[in-house]
């Protein structure tokens, strides 16, 4: 790992130390990292951002909780279902 890490948010650079440095060219932090970077260092890239989730991920979330299944059951749709797949069915068809 070296010592600075970028960040997702392209405002700021983590350091080694956990710090968040603003990218202000006013903040002596930043000055550092701009030198560190100056003599041939390269940050590490920033992680991933991960998108946040589908409704279909959500859903399917959901339906792998039993007691959420029987809930939907209850509230939302006309029962009793053969098996979970007509379950599962009936849900995607009212999203």
């Amino acid at each position: 790992m070296s010592r600075y890490k970028l960040r997702d948010d392209d405002d700021s650079v983590l350091r080694d130390d956990g710090s968040t440095i603003p990218k202000d060219s006013g903040n002596a932090d930043y000055q550092d990292y701009l030198r560190w970077k100056a003599e041939g260092n390269t940050p590490d890239a920033a992680d991933p951002v991960r998108p946040p989730p589908t409704n279909r991920e959500l859903l399917d979330l959901e339906l792998a909780n039993p007691v959420r299944v029987a809930i939907y059951l209850a509230l939302a749709l006309d029962g009793p279902f053969a098996d979970i797949a007509a379950l599962r069915a009936a849900i995607r068809a009212r999203l």
